[in-house]
């Protein structure tokens, strides 16, 4: 029965989109466009360089080393397997919905279970920091401290919910991570397959934020919002404010443009910014169930914690923002020097990546070495 209810609601919501479209084309046309301007804009660039590295990591045991560096820390914090530093680091640097990327990578070479997938899922969703400090920090706002308050409080409300998960998943988790032998193919094989699957991958993305924008101006133009905002309406919140959060609750970056649009207090102004951001939307929801269906992981304890990241994320920016925020405004003439590729941040990301291929490079030197005189002992 409720299956069939499912089935007759999805029929209903498509017939009344087709209708929608043939009526209103224009809007539809519009929504597609924004779509694709958020896509080619803030999504691509970014998301798909880290795809890519990110998933030859796996495949040369980079992702190994980088997980037996950071695992004494995040073993002890999040009671998780070795591998869990590097899913955290690179979910962090990549954003959404890299951490779905990455831990499907990770399962398919079976290098974690599907508990541990679930569990990985949980605290490893980030949106990701160049859009956080750039397109909204200064991008929009014109101050950086604003977007140093957002990320800060969006990171630690991952790392909060991740120390408190540690409870809640209990399992045996891998001491040792298997090293696998890519030897059999050349690096051009691995390359093109990657290339294949990330492209694939961006394009499923394109395709959920189109689908989700369509959806906003349907329920925009159809009077559903403001139908559903008479249920809230005695706690007094205004009406744009309501329809700003839930147009976030559905696509992120939509709804932060319409938040930052708002004649708010910046205080909160930030405030539902970061609980947007830490909660993700669900057309981001929605890309990384796609990305793990062969997993077939429950929605619910992850629709939890992404509700859990967003409480925590809300005061976290409210409590931080009298203490970081400074007045100081950078001139959007220049962006490019002071924000997006903000020097400071692009500098230390270098250092670190250096300081890790150097540490990587020296150990598979060590290792190479100690195999010579175990064969020639041999």
């Amino acid at each position: 029965m409720i299956k069939l209810l499912k089935n007759l609601g999805v029929s209903l919501f498509i017939v009344l989109a087709i209708i929608f479209m043939i009526s209103q084309p224009e809007e539809v046309m519009n929504a597609v466009k924004l779509s694709l301007t958020i896509w080619v804009a803030r999504i691509f660039p970014v998301l798909f360089p880290f795809y890519l590295f990110s998933s030859l990591a796996i495949k040369y045991s980079i992702a190994k080393f980088i997980g037996d560096t950071f695992a004494p820390i995040t073993k002890t914090l999040f009671r998780t397997g070795n591998i869990s530093g590097f899913v955290l680091m690179m979910s962090l640097i990549s954003g959404n919905p890299g951490s779905a990327i990455i831990i499907n990578e990770l399962y398919s070479e079976k290098l974690i279970t599907k508990k541990e997938a679930l569990h990985y899922l949980s605290f490893c969703v980030f949106a990701n920091p160049l859009f956080i400090l750039g397109s909204i920090g200064v991008g929009l706002y014109q101050n950086y401290s604003i977007g140093v308050i957002i990320l800060l409080s969006h990171i630690l409300a991952n790392l909060i919910l991740g120390f408190l998960l540690r409870f809640v998943y209990r399992y045996e988790t891998n001491t040792e991570s298997k090293v696998q032998n890519f030897q059999k193919y050349s690096f051009g094989y691995y390359l093109t397959e990657t290339l294949q699957k990330g492209i694939n991958t961006m394009f499923l993305i394109a395709g959920f934020i189109i689908f989700f924008n369509i959806v906003i101006m349907m329920l925009k133009n159809s009077g559903l919002i403001a139908l559903t905002y008479q249920i809230i309406k005695p706690l007094k919140i205004p009406y744009n404010v309501y329809e700003s959060f839930i147009v976030g609750l559905l696509e992120m970056v939509s709804g932060v443009d319409y938040i930052y649009q708002l004649d708010l207090p910046k205080r909160l102004s930030v405030t539902l910014i970061t609980m947007i951001i830490s909660f993700g939307g669900f057309s981001v929801h929605l890309q990384i169930q796609s990305i793990l269906l062969n997993l077939k992981l429950k929605y619910l304890p992850f629709f939890i914690a992404r509700l859990g990241q967003m409480i925590i994320g809300g005061i976290l920016s409210y409590l931080l923002f009298p203490s970081l925020y400074k007045e100081k405004t950078i001139q959007t003439g220049k962006f490019l020097s002071e924000s997006f590729y903000h020097k400071g941040f692009i500098l230390l990301t270098i250092i670190l990546l250096s300081i890790v291929l150097i540490i990587f490079i020296i150990n598979q030197l060590i290792n190479n070495d100690k195999l010579k005189r175990i064969s020639q002992s041999n």
